[in-house]
């Protein structure tokens, strides 16, 4: 069974309906408060990629009949300079394409798994060297990919965390991986792995040895400050705190900016969505805030980008693409730039789309 739906068209058709005191349209099958769709940012084309098993191609349903997949690539990682990184597990290959489509190298991942395939659900850059800022610096020669410090690749397929060189071979693995959500790298280089079943964070050194971990904090995230210091995001129906661990063992908590809901009371809206959707290139958090009523009516989909000290430095409504699967660790990701990127799919393609904040 597919557990991802193929949206099969990326036309964008308004249905009108009338609710109570607001008026509400039906775009993709979800249902949005009218003003808040006419304003919101809308997704833009960014590069579309065919699925198929050749490089330039990435492997869909129709490729995948072992269904070890979501009929979509898991993870996808946008660079400095706006190519993207995505793990085929399908192909048993990481990729890398230009925003125009082109392939500008592959890496194997399948030749430390002999008896079955690896199955990538999420990856992670080591920063190029200690000290720079930037999740996404990596180095590229075609015809492969060169990583100076190593690519993370989160296989669900044997629940480990390996690190491996730009040849594809292992240079550690980290054990006993299960239940694991997303990873991220810290500026140091340094692991950061979540697990919500275990509601921990979890930080390791690239050679696999356990640095820290924070404890029942089910709202940490695998993002991180310019000193590692992990963000985290914690709200009910009506407000949102932006926070940072500051400790580990005892934890210790640093707010860094509160959000309220502001919409009329009438709407009988509340936050159904607090999330910390990652780091620009400068430091900057971006928050996606998410407010429905009970008709599952959208009537916000806030993203705030917040500076280092709290500041709150933009906020604009946004639309996001629809998904259908819970299997994914985010369909969001910030780009070094300061927009945002995210996929969809019809049968034949995978989209990848930009929101220019």
């Amino acid at each position: 069974m597919r557990k991802l739906a193929i949206i099969i068209s990326i036309l964008i058709v308004f249905f009108p309906v009338c609710s109570g005191a607001f008026e509400t349209v039906i775009i993709d099958e979800v249902k949005y408060e009218a003003s808040f769709a006419s304003s919101a940012i809308q997704p833009m084309e960014y590069l579309k990629i065919p699925f198929g098993t050749e490089d330039s191609k990435v492997g869909g349903f129709d490729q995948d009949p072992q269904t070890i997949s979501e009929g979509v690539p898991y993870a996808f990682l946008p660079m400095n300079d706006g190519s993207v990184l995505l793990p085929d597990t399908v192909n048993q290959k990481v990729k890398h394409f230009s925003p125009t489509g082109k392939v500008l190298g592959t890496l194997p991942v399948g030749n430390f798994h002999h008896e079955k395939p690896t199955v990538i659900r999420d990856f992670a850059v080591s920063p190029q060297e200690i000290g720079i800022f930037s999740p996404f610096a990596c180095e590229f020669k075609n015809p492969k990919l060169e990583f100076r410090n190593g690519l993370y690749l989160a296989c669900t397929s044997d629940a480990k965390i390996e690190l491996i060189d730009s040849l594809g071979n292992l240079k550690a693995e980290f054990d006993e991986m299960l239940d694991v959500s997303n990873i991220g790298v810290d500026p140091k280089g340094n692991l950061l792995v979540s697990n919500p079943v275990l509601a921990s964070l979890f930080r390791f050194s690239p050679d696999g040895k356990l640095i820290e971990k924070f404890v029942n904090q089910p709202n940490l995230t695998t993002y991180s400050d310019s000193n590692g210091n992990p963000y985290g995001i914690r709200g009910n129906d009506l407000t949102a705190v932006l926070y940072k661990a500051i400790n580990a063992s005892p934890v210790k908590e640093l707010e860094i900016a509160n959000f309220v809901l502001d919409l009329p009371p009438e709407r009988n809206a509340v936050y159904v969505i607090h999330k910390v959707l990652g780091t620009d290139i400068l430091g900057n958090v971006f928050i996606q805030l998410e407010a429905c009523d009970k008709e599952s009516v959208i009537h916000s989909e806030k993203i705030i980008i917040v500076n280092p000290d709290g500041k709150i430095v933009s906020q604009r409504d946004l639309m996001e693409k629809p998904y259908y699967s819970t299997q994914l660790p985010r369909t969001l990701r910030v780009m070094p730039d300061g927009r945002l990127m995210g996929f969809s799919a019809n049968e034949k393609e995978y989209i990848i789309f930009v929101y220019p904040l």
